[in-house]
């Protein structure tokens, strides 16, 4: 079994831009995107926190879990949903921290 963490990067910065109501609608995006990429019946994912999420992934070794991860990461650039005042850059990007 394998469990990643993933969270938006500078969400409080993308609620106090956008609002809150904008911010909910970013997170069901984001969440319905990342789901997309777990295929397996058994994986799923779950929101952790306020702007974060944990995917569990059944019968899965590192190299597996690696590859998930970036999966995630990738799919959420394609979105290009604006996000004017992240540091990091100008559209909503999730970290990629740990998958160097």
């Amino acid at each position: 079994m394998a469990l990643i963490m993933i969270d938006i990067d500078h969400f409080t910065f993308y609620n106090d831009n956008y609002g809150h109501q904008q911010g909910d609608e970013c997170l069901k995006i984001v969440s319905r995107t990342m789901n997309n990429v777990l295929l397996r019946p058994g994986d799923f994912l779950a929101r952790y926190g306020g702007e974060e999420f944990a995917v569990v992934l059944l019968k899965t070794d590192i190299s597996g879990a690696i590859y998930i991860a970036e999966e995630l990461v990738d799919s959420i650039t394609p979105l290009a949903l604006p996000h004017a005042l992240s540091p990091v850059a100008p559209t909503v990007t999730v970290s990629r921290w740990g998958l160097q």
